[in-house]
């Protein structure tokens, strides 16, 4: 009797389990871990790791797409910034023309077949991310180390990127969308999302380089920088975008497991990773309990075992 209370219990305690972690992963979303990071990490000397934005994809396209800077773009000056305004200025001028709403066709796919899919007809409509998955992409392939920032506007989201001059070791704002290859004082200060961010709303007059190398004044409380550069909206700075590989079984069930993220989020206003740590003790409980069921079979079998062999002894 003793024995049939006990795996009453454990076999509710194993259903009551199950049903709650099964309701937290349908719902996972506000239970993922918030890979928050400070602006001192995001802004140290770069160590190479935006290239995994390049390796994650085919190598064959890696190799096209080397092939087509070298033809359309030959390397006049050697300097990184001039070859950043060169990429940057290429596929402004290209694709200016097609920004608009994508169609809903027009899924993300490998960033070489991105290329040849929107080079090929000017009526379809790309987006800043399109462009900014291009440049990231490009610039990786002329060995810059770049990267992919994602502002996180509620509702209307904006792309943008930063590249690291090893010289100055400093990473360098680059926002295609809307002409500004790059972006610094009057004086020739070059700046980062997050010092640019700083001066958000102020008076300050600020140098953009366009492309066809020309430059413009901006104010700073004028236009898209006031609409999407406001230092309260979060920012993700993306590690890789590929699907095949942030959305691979191993590496969903890593993030589900583990504190893990394909991005890192700076952000003024952090939220506490409670929801992370609340499913992870009710995943750990599950696991906990199905091991002490296990123990239980394990035990009865035995016991079943040893009754049977005095049996047969008698």
């Amino acid at each position: 009797m003793l024995m049939s209370g006990i795996w009453k219990r454990s076999l509710l305690l194993v259903g009551i389990l199950t049903v709650i972690n099964a309701a937290l992963y349908l719902n996972k979303e506000p239970f993922n871990y918030k890979p928050y990071s400070t602006e001192s990490s995001l802004y140290a000397p770069a160590a190479a790791e935006s290239f995994r934005f390049f390796t994650d994809f085919p190598s064959e396209g890696r190799e096209q797409a080397i092939r087509f800077l070298d033809s359309v773009l030959p390397i006049s000056d050697t300097a990184r910034v001039s070859e950043i305004k060169e990429i940057a200025s290429f596929l402004y001028v290209q694709f200016y023309s097609q920004l608009g709403k994508p169609a809903a066709v027009n899924a993300y796919r490998d960033p070489w077949e991105m290329y040849r899919y929107y080079s090929a007809d000017s009526s379809r409509k790309l987006w800043c991310g399109h462009l900014a998955i291009l440049f990231n992409y490009f610039c990786l392939a002329r060995g810059i180390e770049t990267r992919m920032i994602e502002i996180m506007k509620p509702g209307d989201h904006h792309v943008v990127n930063e590249c690291y001059l090893p010289d100055s070791r400093q990473w360098v704002l680059v926002d295609i969308t809307y002409n500004q290859l790059l972006v610094s004082t009057v004086q020739g200060k070059l700046f980062g999302l997050a010092e640019f961010r700083r001066l958000h709303g102020q008076q300050d007059l600020v140098q953009v380089q366009t492309a066809g190398d020309s430059n413009r004044l901006l104010m700073m409380d004028t236009g898209y920088i006031l609409n999407y550069y406001q230092p309260d909206f979060p920012a993700h700075y993306y590690k890789t975008v590929n699907p095949d590989v942030v959305y691979s079984n191993t590496e969903k069930v890593r993030r589900y497991i583990l504190p893990e993220s394909w991005y890192s989020i700076l952000a003024k206003d952090r939220s506490a990773n409670t929801g992370f740590y609340f499913r992870q003790a009710f995943l750990i409980a599950w696991l906990l309990s199905l091991v002490y069921l296990l123990f239980l079979v394990i035990k009865k079998s035995s016991q079943g075992r040893i009754i049977k062999a005095v049996k047969n002894d008698g």
